[in-house]
């Protein structure tokens, strides 16, 4: 429409009082024409160009956190004579280890860290290696591979039952030929680790 120079033009739909319905915003708009204002002005107060934050993408990189070695083992009692004190001392450090291995399980899962190529249960000769039972012709102990949390972390409940019943054959086999020379510090790591991943009472 023609309309003076000194005139705006007028709009299409009619305009309520914007300062009196920006002012109720605590209250529901009252009609569609408010509700529309609003919009507006929300959309008035946006910049001109919108930026987001990049997705940040999941690491593909081990978590070297799940990586040192499992060495929470008290030292033996003198003698192998085993105290009231220090069996309440023992039963608190494992507690305490067993409920951070299940915090460190929980976290695991969530990242996803690199699996490790774990040989079959089946293979009792390859696990007698890892867990430091197997002998050299010597008789010397074969170097076997520390217990990582990551490496106790991916054993499923059914290994760790099984990794124990053969800890004990072979601990009972290695006492009749040493004695109390065969549970080395080692195997004990090994042991102690296996039991606080076993979900039963000590």
């Amino acid at each position: 429409a023609d309309f003076d120079d000194d005139e705006f033009p007028r709009s299409v739909l009619p305009v309520a009082d914007r300062a009196r319905l920006l002012s109720a915003k605590d209250e529901p708009p009252g009609d569609g024409l408010e509700y529309l204002l609003r919009v507006r002005d929300e959309a008035d107060a946006l910049p001109d160009v919108l930026t987001s934050r990049r997705a940040a993408r999941p690491s593909s990189r081990p978590l070297r956190s799940l990586q040192p070695e499992f060495d929470a083992c008290l030292p033996p009692p003198a003698g192998l004579e085993v105290d009231d004190a220090w069996a309440a001392e023992f039963l608190a450090s494992f507690a305490d280890v067993r409920q951070s291995l299940r915090r460190w399980d929980a976290l695991r899962r969530k990242r996803r860290p690199a699996e490790h190529k774990l040989p079959a249960l089946s293979d009792a000769q390859a696990w007698c290696r890892i867990c430091g039972w197997a002998t050299h012709p010597s008789g010397e102990p074969v170097r076997g591979s520390p217990p990582t949390l990551a490496l106790v972390l991916e054993l499923e409940p059914l290994a760790v039952q099984t990794l124990v019943r053969m800890s004990a054959d072979w601990l009972e086999a290695a006492w009749e030929e040493q004695g109390a020379g065969a549970l080395q510090r080692p195997r004990a790591l090994w042991l102690f680790a296996l039991l606080a991943r076993l979900d039963a009472d000590l």
